[in-house]
C-alpha cells in the first residue's frame, strides 16, 4: 500500500520478478478491502497515505488478526 505510484511499481517489479504474487493499493481504504477480499501472508504499508495512513491500517490489520 503506498500512494506512490513509481514505488509501488518497482517493488512489484522487484517482487515478482523474485517469485511472489503482488496486489497493490493506492491507499488505505483499497488496501483494507483487498486484504479483506485477498488475504496476503505479507502486507507493505506506506505510513503517509491518503483516506487511512499506515499507522491506522496497521491497527486494523492487527484487530483482525488478533481476534
Amino acid at each position: 500500500m503506498d500512494d506512490d505510484e513509481l514505488l509501488r511499481e518497482a517493488l512489484r517489479i522487484v517482487l515478482e520478478g523474485a517469485g511472489y504474487e503482488v496486489m497493490e493499493a493506492s491507499d488505505g481504504e483499497v488496501g483494507l478491502r483487498l486484504q479483506r477480499e485477498h488475504p496476503a501472508d505479507l502486507v507493505l504499508v506506506d505510513i503517509f497515505m491518503p483516506q487511512r495512513d499506515g499507522l491506522e491500517v496497521i491497527k486494523a490489520l492487527r484487530s483482525r488478526v488478533l481476534r
